[in-house]
This record gives C-alpha cells, structure tokens and sequence, in this order.
C-alpha cells in the first residue's frame, strides 16, 4: 500500500522497505528506513535509523501515514527526499 507523503504536498510515497531522508530542525540529515514486522490484517511497521541501527519508533497501524506523521511531528524532521524500496539493494524481505 503506498499513501501520498504530507496532504499530497509532493510527489512522494512511502512504503515498507523505502529510505527516507530527513532534516531535523537543527540541521542534521537523518536517513530512515520503512520496515513492515508483519504481515497481517494490522501490520507492524518499523522506523529504523540507518545512521545509528536504532528502532526509533513501532507502529501498531495499517497506515503508513503514520510514519510521516512521526517524522515530520515528533522528530521535528522534514522530509527531503524517499528513495522507493525497488531502488535500494539492500535484501529485505
């Protein structure tokens, strides 16, 4: 499932597997990756700092909306680019 990124305020999407790239309010570039745990009727989704290897957050949601809000609200970051799942060689399954 992929949603328009912040009220269709640009061009991205987001959905399990993708990088974010953000920049918080203090001017560090953060880089962030989408994990679905699980495949179920309400999907566990992960928000993985590449940076530092650490779980920043767990989403009890089927919406991945719910990960832009927690980047762009509680890590007061803005998301300055998304690269999709398809362009990252990294072997998640």
């Amino acid at each position: 499932m992929k949603v328009a990124i912040c009220e269709a305020k640009s061009n991205y999407t987001i959905e399990a597997g993708d990088l974010i790239i953000a920049k918080h309010i203090k001017g560090h570039i953060l880089n962030y990756l989408v994990i679905k745990e699980r495949d179920e009727l309400m999907p566990k989704y992960r928000l993985l700092n590449v940076d530092s290897s650490f779980i920043m957050a767990t989403f009890s949601s089927g919406r991945t909306s719910d990960v832009v809000t927690y980047v762009t609200k509680s890590l007061k970051c803005e998301i300055l680019s998304v690269i999709p799942a398809s362009k990252l060689q990294l072997g998640l399954k």
